[in-house]
């Protein structure tokens, strides 16, 4: 869109909440306050929504995925390096999450931004990554080609129609980015 200082003022931000993690070894706090400070405390039920933790399984693995993205097309548009760097931490990051990392719904962004990575560097566990998130969504789909809504609860039919559009963009992007296809 050519909104290019307010796109770096976005990569700023997320390069300064990767130098602030805590522990990155194990977690990736997803936010700071209003002070600039990582927010690591909230109610232990809410914490997948501020915290990914590398030991635990079901986590909200979009929050690497999708800086990892954005960083990365960042660095597309303006050849800054420290955003390739951020966007290969947030990788790097994935890499030690649990296994599932790579096998839920909330994975498309990695892939997605895997493959824009893969597309920067040609580096292949890029496109390993991304190929495996792609394998896995498109496993996922129901007989009749829709995604289903993880939920305990009744679901209404408006919400498929937001996860499969969600999840036909995500491979639609791996596909683009891993394979030259357009026509995707």
């Amino acid at each position: 869109m050519g909104l290019i200082d307010e796109a770096r003022r976005a990569g700023y931000w997320l390069t300064e909440l990767i130098d602030k993690q805590l522990d990155s070894a194990r977690r990736l706090y997803a936010t700071m306050d209003h002070e600039r400070k990582v927010i690591t405390r909230f109610p232990p039920d809410q914490a997948r929504l501020y915290v990914v933790e590398t030991e635990q399984s079901g986590q909200f693995y979009l929050y690497p995925g999708i800086a990892m993205g954005l960083l990365g097309h960042l660095y597309a548009s303006i050849a800054e390096r420290m955003f390739l760097d951020a966007a290969e931490w947030d990788f790097d990051f994935t890499e030690r999450c649990q296994g599932d990392v790579y096998h839920t719904p909330s994975s498309g962004q990695i892939g997605w931004g895997a493959s824009l990575m893969f597309s920067l560097t040609g580096d292949e566990a890029y496109r390993e990554a991304a190929c495996t998130v792609g394998d896995y969504l498109v496993r996922i789909r129901d007989d009749e080609g829709r995604w289903h809504v993880p939920s305990e609860d009744p679901v209404p039919d408006a919400a498929y129609l937001d996860i499969t559009s969600e999840m036909v963009s995500w491979l639609s992007e791996i596909a683009q980015r891993l394979f030259g296809r357009e026509d995707v």
